[in-house]
């Protein structure tokens, strides 16, 4: 009830993205790097930040991303941050919930997916043309990981398994650490609290099939 009067009363008042605060990006590394404004402008070169990576068990490698300039189509060439060599949107998906619709392109504001994209990773940058190489959005500071629990598989043989679900929830996750001491030896995993770590537990059971 009511949602309907909100979106119209969002449309008229809210301020539309020329007139709101742009995204802080940066342009070159360390020290060096100055702010670059972006416009959001569809006839632009197309920048777009990767915010979440998920595995899907049917699609794959799901890199999740906004679009914040340019109009970016399907079957379009992208670079990866400061990458060589391009990668083609074979498809493009607008998530509901748990569909994946497919899409023949995404403007400014717009939030898609790519699947199958090996070299996509939380906050790279998307774009394509190398005038925007050494483009990144201001970091964002997490808090650091300090809970920390060793870890072995429940049965021999498991133990490349468990390595790469690993890696896999490392991916989805800033916040979630995996290490291997050597003078340990021991697999270490490291969250923010012991909740934490049991939800990333939950789901290499459930998602991966290792306990």
């Amino acid at each position: 009830v009511g949602v309907r009067k909100l979106l119209d009363v969002a449309g008229r008042l809210f301020p539309h993205p020329g007139e709101g605060n742009p995204p802080l990006f940066l342009k070159g590394s360390g020290a060096e790097a100055g702010p670059l404004e972006l416009s959001p402008d569809p006839n632009a070169h197309v920048v777009a930040d990767v915010f979440r990576i998920t595995n899907d068990p049917f699609v794959g490698k799901l890199g999740i991303f906004r679009v914040y300039q340019g109009t970016l189509k399907k079957d379009s060439q992208l670079f990866v941050d400061d990458g060589k060599k391009p990668f083609k949107v074979g498809h493009l998906f607008k998530l509901r919930g748990k569909d994946h619709m497919e899409i023949e392109q995404a403007i400014p504001g717009d939030i898609a997916a790519v699947a199958k994209v090996e070299d996509l990773h939380f906050d790279a940058v998307l774009h394509d043309s190398h005038d925007e190489d050494h483009l990144h959005l201001a970091p964002i500071d997490f808090p650091k990981p300090m809970f920390g629990l060793a870890i072995e598989a429940a049965s021999k043989g498991q133990e490349q398994k468990l390595s790469i679900a690993l890696q896999k929830l490392a991916e989805e996750d800033p916040a979630f650490v995996v290490e291997h001491p050597p003078e340990l030896n021991e697999t270490v995993i490291r969250g923010l609290s012991d909740l934490h770590l049991r939800v990333m537990l939950e789901r290499l059971q459930e998602r991966h099939g290792v306990e």
